[in-house]
């Protein structure tokens, strides 16, 4: 993944208008709605930027990871670890480059009090479920901490340069991002009639190399999800509450959460536009399929379900 600094810098190459004068928050209170379109507009070319300053970079992660039968040594364990806790902030090591000049001038601006604000404020939260059960609102509420809270690209690149990536996580933790408000559980009332796409991602070669590939596929697709969504290029009907990416024995899960089970047509574009966005269309042993938070489940053949190992089912919305 490319380093903070490198996504900074191509923002900047990008274009993105990222002045003070139109991003004040000052000037947001009494925003025209022509100027609600244009921030809009560039809060989704900042996604649109983030996303493709990673993308850029996936051919060579997955190279990286992709030697058959790799063995894993202790000291490559080690090198690993090392590199993975330094986190995205020094994934890569870019020289003197124009790129990385840009990055750092971007990064001083930061430094000196230019922020640029988000569409949304979002708040991040980890928990680990240690043990398996049915556990209270009350319960479940207590085991979540909250990470970090941003409502600027700059409190965003503060908050994710301290984190773990999520396949250097624990098994059964869980990253949640939301919307500022909306707590990451059925019973939050934001939450209680929608529903959740849920993608996962499942190891089935079970070697060194897979193993790595896998892990490369995790953090990739959830970092993307995360920039899709910051970026507001993910959801055009205010539907999507938050995301969550979860550890499991049987198959990491990334799932991202609906505030309605309705309209199922625009459900089920959504569902496609996240295929796209993370660009898992042709990735072997992923499945992707809608669940209800609460309520009747007498619709499921009404959602897009599919699995990309070969198999793909699509039913006509009513």
């Amino acid at each position: 993944m490319p380093s903070l600094n490198d996504i900074r810098a191509r923002l900047n190459q990008r274009g993105v208008d990222i002045t003070p004068s139109a991003w004040s928050p000052t000037k947001q209170k009494s925003i025209s709605s022509s100027q609600e379109k244009a921030s809009s507009s560039t809060a989704q070319n900042i996604g649109l930027a983030l996303t493709e300053a990673h993308k850029t970079n996936v051919a060579q992660d997955t190279a990286k990871a992709s030697t058959p039968d790799q063995t894993l040594t202790n000291d490559a364990n080690s090198q690993e670890h090392e590199h993975v806790d330094s986190s995205m902030q020094n994934a890569t090591n870019p020289g003197p480059s124009s790129s990385s000049l840009a990055g750092r001038k971007a990064a001083l601006e930061a430094k000196n009090g230019v922020k640029h604000p988000l569409q949304n404020e979002w708040t991040l939260y980890v928990d680990m479920q240690r043990a398996h059960g049915t556990f209270s609102g009350d319960q479940y509420e207590a085991t979540l901490k909250r990470v970090g809270h941003f409502t600027s690209l700059e409190s965003f690149f503060d908050t994710f340069a301290t984190l773990r990536r999520p396949s250097r996580q624990e098994k059964n933790s869980n990253y949640h991002l939301f919307k500022n408000g909306v707590k990451p559980m059925w019973e939050d009332p934001v939450n209680a009639a929608g529903g959740r796409w849920i993608i996962t991602l499942r190891d089935r070669g079970r070697t060194a190399g897979s193993r790595l590939v896998h892990e490369a596929l995790l953090d990739r697709s959830w970092m993307w999800l995360v920039l899709a969504l910051i970026g507001e290029t993910l959801d055009d009907n205010d539907l999507v509450t938050g995301a969550v990416c979860s550890l499991r024995g049987k198959g990491d899960r990334i799932a991202i959460w609906t505030r309605r089970k309705e309209p199922i047509d625009e459900l089920n574009a959504m569902g496609e536009k996240l295929l796209d966005v993370l660009n898992l269309q042709h990735e072997p042993s992923v499945q992707m399929e809608f669940s209800f938070n609460f309520g009747s489940k007498d619709k499921p053949h009404l959602y897009t379900k599919k699995s990309m190992a070969g198999l793909a089912s699509t039913a006509p919305s009513a």
